[in-house]
């Protein structure tokens, strides 16, 4: 099945005939969870070329994701997909994700995966609510400015990473 073409709607006419499961569980989620790994997969294969950059990029772009978690406290804001990615690799290992938020935040975790929302961005050709990207243009401001939607082309250009040497505190510039 090919999940992208899932709509909200078609579950309706059958949901008298699917199996009750508990309120995280359902059914619609996992359609929604079945799309989301199944974006995954298509990103992998468009950065195919270019895994480690990508990688070394979606990890950056996370950890901007996080530095400004409490600002969205009881909203749905839409990560990008490699964000999402990261996010889910990361939420993989719960220990080990509680223990790095620990140990960097010094809170209780608090990133999700609005699974809904993501098949919905999706749908619309990737591009996000307004609530969204006003937050992505917050979490991307200086010194890391980076588009919502990754290409190739940003990972083919020059990159200077936002800290310095850790001696001598010289910009460093990454040529993937």
């Amino acid at each position: 099945m090919i999940f992208s073409k899932f709509l909200v709607n078609d579950l309706k006419e059958i949901e008298p005939t699917l199996p009750q499961l508990d309120g995280v569980v359902t059914v619609e989620n996992c359609f929604y969870y079945m799309s989301l790994l199944e974006q995954f997969t298509e990103l992998l294969k468009k950065f195919e070329n270019h895994l480690d950059a990508f990688h070394a990029r979606a990890e950056l772009r996370y950890e901007a994701w996080v530095r400004t978690s409490s600002r969205r406290a009881n909203l749905i804001i839409v990560p990008p997909i490699d964000v999402a990615y990261m996010i889910h690799a990361h939420l993989l290992s719960p220990h080990r994700y509680y223990e790095d938020y620990q140990r960097l935040k010094n809170s209780s975790p608090s990133v999700s995966l609005p699974l809904k929302e993501l098949h919905r961005m999706r749908i619309q050709n990737g591009n996000p609510d307004s609530l969204s990207s006003s937050h992505w243009k917050f979490c991307s401001s200086a010194p890391l400015v980076e588009p919502y939607k990754l290409e190739i082309k940003h990972l083919e250009a020059d990159f200077q990473l936002p800290y310095g040497c850790i001696n001598c505190k010289n910009p460093l510039i990454m040529t993937w």
